[in-house]
Order: structure tokens, then sequence, then C-alpha cells
């Protein structure tokens, strides 16, 4: 465990999450300002208009909140690296499995104590 690469994968897979949600802002944004030109015609279309109006603002709401969280963790696994606690739960301090780590990049938790917490 803790090998550079069993380390690296996590970063990247953190990092193409991070260019995945990265893209679908970039398109939600670029649709929001779109439909600042539009005029809906009739009240139906002003309906659907608003319904989707607010459907993306929503979405990039979310994406924001899902872009820091991510940040977060990219932060965290990296100061864990630096402190030499990657792999180490931070509750109980035993090794946490490299099956954990590659599902979940980053975690700070072993099972048992993710599951208390």
């Amino acid at each position: 465990m803790n090998t550079v690469p069993a380390i690296r994968r996590p970063i990247f897979a953190i990092a193409e999450k991070m260019r995945q949600v990265d893209r679908l802002l970039k398109s939600k944004r670029e649709a929001l300002m779109d439909m600042g030109d539009e005029q809906p015609m009739t009240l139906m279309d002003q309906v659907s208009f608003n319904t989707q109006r607010d459907q993306n603002v929503a979405l990039v709401v979310f994406l924001d909140q899902s872009r820091r969280q991510l940040e977060e963790t990219l932060g965290n696994f990296i100061e864990s690296i630096y402190l030499l606690e990657y792999g180490q739960c931070r509750i109980c301090g035993h090794p946490i499995p490299d099956e954990r780590l590659e599902a979940i990049p980053g975690t700070t938790l072993c099972v048992h104590c993710a599951a208390k917490a």
C-alpha cells in the first residue's frame, strides 16, 4: 500500500470527476446565458421556460457544491499524503483497505468508523 501508482489513482480519479463537473457547469451556464435571449410567446411557453430555467439554476448550484466538495476531498487527500497519513483512518488509526481507497478516492475513514459517523 502507499506506492506512488496507488496514490496517483485517486488523484487522477478526483481530477477526472472535477473535469466532468466543469464540463457540465460550463454547458449549463451557457444554456442559462442563451435563455436570457429568448422571449416566451404564450403562457404555456412562459411556464415551460421558467421550469427549464429553474432546473438549470438548481443544477448549476448542485454542480458548484459538488465541485467544492471535490476540491476539499483533493485537498484533504494531498494533506494526508504530506502528513504521511494516507491510508490510515483518521479516527481509529487503522489501515484503510486498498479496495476502499480505490472505491472512494481520498477517504479518510475505515468502513467501521464511517458507519459510526
